[in-house]
């Protein structure tokens, strides 16, 4: 069914149709800030394709490969000899008592498998996965957007029913939660998205401020280095942080600023919640490590995924 529904979006795009598509495409990326730095994000004209039960049947196999990864974070926190395989840094091991101590259910409001699927044989293989920072949730959802406003996916809809696979929302819902949990009492908290001012992604963390402001939660995008840790409370000037969206490497950030610039206090003292803490990040940490991880190659998937 997928090869047909596929061959079918190709086969419209005949005549003009194809130039038309594809400047739309660059155009409403140019719009929306769905660029890499200077890079549109996609440069397809068709998105990913799922079947129904396609789709499906990734969701159970990627949780049941998360729920292996909260057991790996589980026991790496309450043991420190397993610990010692991943050659943690003295930092590292320092900060993972601030989320037992507040005995934090989930370290990370979201976390990306990187994989190689092929929904028409149930190939799947997971290369890598990101439990500290992971991205593109708002690319996602901003070309999920574009390719339903396509000429293209009208025509393609008279034959076939589809539906996007927006993440925005969930992790908007997962970040508050995660803030309840600490403990946090802010009815409407203010999200600071936070990484350094040259990062590739800035456009995103933008799109992600502006999807948290529609949600109803004040949002701002800063750096690490403009915000001041006083009178019991984490500032960007003169507004009072509540959550950290954290898009900063916890590597860099401690290598850069050191374990007293004040993020790293205002966490530590729980003076503010940050998502994905510190514990986040030793899942994801290859075992034996060394100082130098090797990195294994992804795949492509700019492209927005939407099923039919």
């Amino acid at each position: 069914m997928i090869h047909r529904a596929i061959q079918q979006y190709h086969d419209l795009l005949v005549a003009g149709l194809a130039e038309e598509t594809h400047q739309q495409v660059m155009e409403t990326q140019r719009q929306n800030r769905l660029y890499f730095g200077t890079t549109p994000v996609c440069r397809v004209l068709r998105p990913h394709f799922y079947t129904s039960e396609a789709w499906r049947y990734l969701q159970e196999r990627t949780a049941l490969i998360l729920r292996g990864f909260r057991k790996i974070h589980d026991a790496l926190m309450d043991d420190p000899a397993m610990r010692e395989q991943l050659d943690l840094e003295p930092y590292e091991e320092e900060m993972l008592h601030v989320d037992r101590d507040a005995a934090i259910k989930t370290p990370w409001t979201s976390s990306r498998l990187d994989s190689f699927y092929r929904p028409e044989t149930g190939y799947l293989r997971f290369v890598e996965y990101n439990a500290e920072t992971p991205a593109g949730i708002g690319y996602g959802d901003g070309l999920s957007d574009m390719f339903e406003g396509l000429e293209v996916m009208r025509r393609f809809r008279k034959r076939y029913h589809v539906r996007p696979t927006l993440g925005m929302m969930h992790l908007t819902e997962s970040i508050v939660r995660g803030y309840r949990e600490w403990g946090g009492q802010a009815p409407t908290p203010t999200i600071a998205i936070v990484d350094w001012a040259t990062v590739a992604t800035k456009n995103e963390h933008h799109i992600s401020r502006e999807y948290f402001e529609r949600a109803g939660y004040p949002s701002i995008v800063t750096e690490p280095e403009a915000m001041t840790y006083r009178d019991g409370g984490l500032y960007v000037e003169d507004t009072r942080i509540d959550i950290i969206y954290k898009r900063v490497l916890c590597t860099e950030l401690v290598h850069k600023l050191g374990m007293q610039t004040d993020v790293v206090r205002a966490v530590r003292d729980r003076a503010v919640f940050m998502t994905n803490s510190f514990s986040a990040k030793p899942p994801s940490t290859p075992i034996s490590r060394g100082r130098a991880a090797c990195k294994t190659a992804r795949p492509n998937t700019k492209a927005a995924r939407l099923t039919c």
